[in-house]
């Protein structure tokens, strides 16, 4: 409840790229994975769609459902009856909450941390190089790419130094 609260104070441009858009799909596919399984739902009084974190309540509602074992995870008839569009939806349920769970993480990363301070992070920002590549390792890895970190950019941990140097 604590990180629901501090993801509402958040303003619109604290938020990771398309998030309102990966709350939707989650929202759409979470109103039919509760419409075919009716599922209770906890800590939504309250809530309103448009609030930030009402996509974060879809996921701790979700998350209790798997640790409570009532979530259709199984091939168990009960669940699936003939239909496998059902079984399509859950997929695509797990999905939606796995990707709106790490744009919850990369907001809060970016709007509640210090900064780098691993000392890795530091070494390579402090060396004397004699090409771009350190110029490209400071422009581009800052605290702001917490909120692109889902999305195509030009620099990634796996080359941290760019490929045009």
């Amino acid at each position: 409840m604590r990180a629901a609260f501090l993801v509402d104070q958040l303003k619109e441009t604290a938020l990771p790229l398309n998030f309102k858009h990966a709350i939707s799909n989650l929202r759409l596919t979470f109103e039919y994975y509760h419409s075919i399984f009716q599922t209770s739902l906890s800590g939504m009084k309250g809530v309103e769609t448009t609030d930030n974190s009402y996509g974060l309540h879809l996921v701790r509602n979700l998350r209790n459902h798997v640790a409570h074992g009532v979530f259709p995870i199984l091939d168990n008839p009960e669940y699936w009856g003939s239909s496998e569009i059902s079984r399509t939806k859950l997929i695509a349920l797990l999905f939606h909450a796995c990707r709106v769970a790490a744009l919850y993480i990369q907001a809060l990363l970016h709007k509640y941390n210090d900064g780098f301070q691993h000392d890795d992070y530091d070494h390579i920002a402090s060396m004397d190089w004699d090409d771009c590549y350190e110029e490209h390792f400071i422009k581009n890895c800052t605290v702001d790419l917490s909120l692109s970190l889902h999305s195509k950019c030009d620099f990634s941990f796996e080359n941290p130094y760019g490929y045009k140097c």
